[in-house]
């Protein structure tokens, strides 16, 4: 056309250099007005392309708590799933409203803030879609856009079914590995994170397509003025590269003010890259983390923290994209920390894939949760003081009664010997609710020996049958060959009688129990156990090499009322019960788990309602002793002592049976009120009574000076003492077997008399 119609003539008239003038102008106007518009173009493109990226990390977001989710079914990462995936779903709503011949634009607007988009941005982002929605390459983004929002709504539908079937199933119906469902849950999960991803690579290339599109069109309206277009052209450029500087920039300002670590690693552990947050994660400078090797500062990785034990850094194994890690690092002054991180993979062109970490020290959070572990089993022993104190007042109502009605039998000259059985009766009654507690809480000292199941069992069972009903029948079913295994038989045969009389108690509360009466069975045998493995011990009765491949059988099975699915699973919950109040502690069957996890085993419980129930408790197989181990025989209580013990204790009423006790056997006793009055008794060196003293038996937690300061400030003095500590917690460190020697000795409060004088001969017989 430039041919036809010449700008510059020689003479130009005043009509043709207005008509100029107002080319130049137009031109020019246009060219302002296609830099104001490629401005704004730009603005409501860094609008969709920061939308996008909440797009995509709300998307990776739900897809990661889903996938946890299906691997292990808790509530928190279902809510995560669903507040993540929010966002893509509002992003639906956008694009069919906008899409719209008259769309509303406040619910355009609302949809946005929904997806998280920055609502300086909306107005421009609305305008221009609005404007731009019908070029081919928008298009095509708005395709693929649509087929993105069936995947999300797929992936959502594939949570809502996961989510259903897991409260259909209940906790314990549900396994997180080898549940079917929640497998190929996970398959179909992985199925449509690949579709999601190719479709945000096709959505990425469409709008660069698009954002090309806009480019040439600028460049062709442009093309009549080179010059002009070239300035524009320049400065669109300078535009852009400011802009992707300042983008460069603002990630990484993000990076260098991020609160967690994020980190780049090969595939050989090297650390390619690490924000400064790292040093106050890791503890050591960036120059002693960037280029060097992970194993130099991480001791461990549990590569899932809910499964299995943490294997060694530097192993070899990679954790898998998005998976939990938990690790510990050693800081440059030695100090270990706990840290938390997710890992994820992205292509190294050229080598294998880099690992992107992204970590926050968990150290405190993990010294937290232990304290509200504490708290709250602290509170629940408050609880159990209700639960408990009905049982203590019996016990101590018997043997207050007993004692004063024995006291009016001796004044009356009768014979109070039934009271004082009801006594000793109650009093053993007592102690074995304090057993109870301390199995409960793993406080109660673990004295195992090799026991023969058989006769375990065979020598508890007249215990059991005076236990239960006479309408109901108990049956043992053992086998011919011997079974041994390693354990507390005290804790054992504590853990039969609460079974047994949880049987009882079931067969009881039918309806028909009068009319039909009920029968219990307890059988033993040994199998094969690949899974005893994990639950090995160091102890050298295993038998070698067969240990982890043979487990011993207690089957304890009744036809009661059974246990609903909510009462099993809850059934080794502390303080929990479906008895009434005051005939329950809630304590039985989680004492019997502690047992068994003492000893190294498991327990299971199969039941339904009035099927009755079946509890199995599995337990290591030992090598059998070539002398079957008995308790020593107590010596005859005629056998006179002759020793001199100094008795040490604070409680009077203790102090003074202890010594009626050891006079009454012959023993010489000299009492002492706290540990610095005894101290004060043993500082007489050329004292005759100091001298003869061969035994102190002291209490361990007394005011002014306990027992084991007592042995230390003297032991030094008179190292040929026999010390025999005596106390009912059997957690306080002074009791700490490692740091006691051999001539010290512990006596478990309650004792009997002739536990009593058993220990004292000992101690006397060591010297």
């Amino acid at each position: 056309m430039s041919a036809h119609l010449p700008l510059v003539e020689a003479r130009m008239s005043p009509r043709r250099m207005w008509a100029l003038v107002a080319v130049l102008v137009t031109v020019t106007g246009g060219l302002f007005a296609t830099a104001a518009g490629g401005a704004w173009a730009l603005s409501a493109t860094r609008g969709f392309v920061a939308a996008e990226g909440v797009y995509v990390w709300s998307r990776k977001e739900a897809e990661y708590r889903l996938e946890r989710y299906l691997t292990q079914p808790n509530a928190d990462d279902w809510e995560a799933f669903q507040r993540a995936l929010a966002v893509p779903l509002a992003d639906e709503v956008v694009r069919t409203e906008i899409n719209a011949p008259h769309p509303d634009r406040a619910r355009v607007r609302a949809a946005m803030l929904q997806g998280q988009a920055d609502p300086r941005d909306i107005d421009d982002m609305y305008t221009f879609y609005r404007l731009a929605r019908r070029l081919p390459a928008i298009e095509r983004a708005t395709g693929i856009w649509a087929e993105a929002d069936t995947v999300i709504a797929q992936m959502n539908a594939l949570g809502q079914r996961a989510h259903a079937h897991v409260l259909a199933q209940g906790a314990d119906g549900v396994g997180a590995v080898s549940d079917p469902f929640l497998a190929d849950a996970r398959g179909e999960l992985l199925s449509l994170s690949l579709h999601l991803d190719t479709l945000a690579l096709a959505f990425a290339r469409a709008f660069g397509d698009a954002a090309r599109q806009g480019r040439d069109m600028v460049l062709y309206t442009t093309g009549a003025a080179a010059l002009l277009l070239l300035a524009l052209g320049f400065l669109a450029t300078e535009r852009l590269l400011r802009g992707q500087r300042q983008i460069d920039l603002a990630f990484r300002s993000i990076l260098d003010h991020a609160h967690d670590l994020i980190a780049v690693i090969d595939a050989d552990g090297k650390v390619l890259y690490a924000n400064p947050a790292a040093t106050r994660v890791i503890g050591r400078d960036l120059a002693q983390i960037r280029g060097h090797n992970v194993s130099e500062f991480v001791t461990a990785v549990a590569g899932d923290v809910s499964r299995g034990a943490p294997r060694e850094a530097g192993d070899g194994e990679t954790p898998a994209q998005g998976a939990p890690v938990e690790a510990r690092v050693v800081t440059a002054s030695g100090a270990e920390r706990t840290v938390a991180a997710t890992v994820d993979h992205f292509a190294n062109r050229g080598g294998p894939p880099l690992l992107v970490v992204n970590a926050r020290d968990v150290t405190d959070q993990r010294a937290l949760e232990a304290q509200v572990a504490e708290s709250r089993r602290m509170e629940s022993v408050g609880r159990l003081a209700g639960g408990v104190a009905h049982d203590f007042n019996n016990m101590l109502t018997a043997i207050l009664s007993s004692a004063e009605i024995a006291e009016l039998k001796l004044r009356g000259g009768e014979d109070p010997t039934s009271e004082l059985r009801q006594i000793t009766t109650a009093s053993e009654r007592a102690a074995a609710l304090v057993r109870r507690l301390l199995t409960f809480a793993r406080r109660q000292p673990f004295e195992p020996r090799t026991i023969c199941v058989n006769d375990l069992i065979a020598e508890t069972e007249p215990l059991l049958r005076r236990l239960v009903d006479a309408r109901i029948a108990l049956s043992l079913d053992l086998p011919e060959e011997a079974i041994y295994i390693r354990g507390d038989r005290a804790q054992l045969e504590q853990s039969l009688v609460n079974v047994v009389a949880n049987a009882r108690d079931a067969i009881v509360a039918r309806p028909d129990a009068k009319a039909r009466g009920g029968h219990i069975s307890i059988r033993a045998r040994a199998e094969p156990s690949p899974g005893l493995a994990d639950a090995r011990t160091n102890d050298a009765n295993l038998v070698a090499g067969e240990a982890a491949e043979r487990s011993a059988l207690l089957v304890i099975e009744d036809d009661g009322v059974g246990m609903s699915e909510d009462v099993r699973a809850r059934a080794f919950d502390p303080f929990f019960t479906t008895k009434p109040p005051g005939q329950g502690t809630g304590l039985g069957l989680p004492g019997v788990y502690g047992v068994v996890q003492q000893h190294g085993g498991s327990v299971v419980i199969d039941s339904a309602p009035n099927e009755g129930t079946r509890l199995t408790m599995r337990l290591p197989v030992v090598r059998a002793p070539a002398a079957p181990e008995r308790p020593s025989r107590a010596p005859s209580a005629a056998v006179r002592l002759d020793a001199t013990v100094l008795v040490v204790e604070d409680e009077p009423a203790v102090r003074a049976v202890v010594a009626r006790t050891l006079a009454s056997a012959g023993a010489r006793v000299v009492e002492a009120a706290d540990g610095a009055a005894a101290a004060e008794i043993l500082s007489g060196a050329n004292d005759a009574a100091t001298r003869s003293i061969d035994v102190v038996l002291t209490d361990v937690v007394m005011p002014m000076m306990g027992g084991r300061e007592l042995m230390d400030a003297v032991r030094d003095r008179h190292p040929e003492l026999s010390f025999i500590f005596m106390s009912g917690y059997h957690d306080d460190p002074a009791l700490d077997r490692r740091t006691l020697d051999g001539a010290v000795a512990f006596l478990p409060k309650p004792f009997s008399a002739e536990a009593l004088l058993d220990a004292v001969r000992a101690a006397t017989s060591r010297r």
